[in-house]
């Protein structure tokens, strides 16, 4: 695989901003907001900290392509959902796991962040085959 000279396309650049956004938003919201919520949640606090640190990673590798967007390809992109994809099914398995513990804004918390999650994957990964296609 070489690099083109081409530019990044604006939609990768623009879904990698978004992507880092999103989840330094999930970050704040798993590490700053929810542990002081965590009786009206359920999920034990050392699970939310892990949640949030996994946020942290997402928003550091998209963030990154994003600042370097002349060196993302496509592949970077498809790497991003695969990463996010298993981001959530790390989540659902949290979610599974305590769910004797869970309470109802747990639960709509969680489902919340599954939906955009899904709807972000299935955008990154539908921009990378296309980059993928006209590289």
């Amino acid at each position: 695989m070489t690099l083109s000279n081409q530019p990044v396309p604006t939609t990768l650049r623009r879904l990698f901003l978004l992507d880092a956004a999103g989840a330094c938003l999930s970050a704040a919201l798993l590490g700053l907001l929810l542990p002081r919520f965590q009786p009206l949640i359920g999920l034990p606090l050392q699970q939310l900290y892990w949640l949030a640190l996994g946020a942290c990673i997402l928003a550091v590798y998209s963030g990154s392509c994003f600042l370097f967007a002349a060196f993302a390809r496509p592949l970077q992109m498809r790497l991003l959902a695969l990463f996010n994809g298993f981001y959530l099914l790390i989540s659902l398995g949290v979610v599974l796991m305590y769910a004797g513990q869970m309470k109802p804004f747990g639960y709509l918390y969680f489902a919340g962040e599954t939906a955009l999650v899904l709807l972000l994957v299935a955008t990154e990964w539908k921009a990378s085959r296309y980059g993928m296609k006209a590289a």
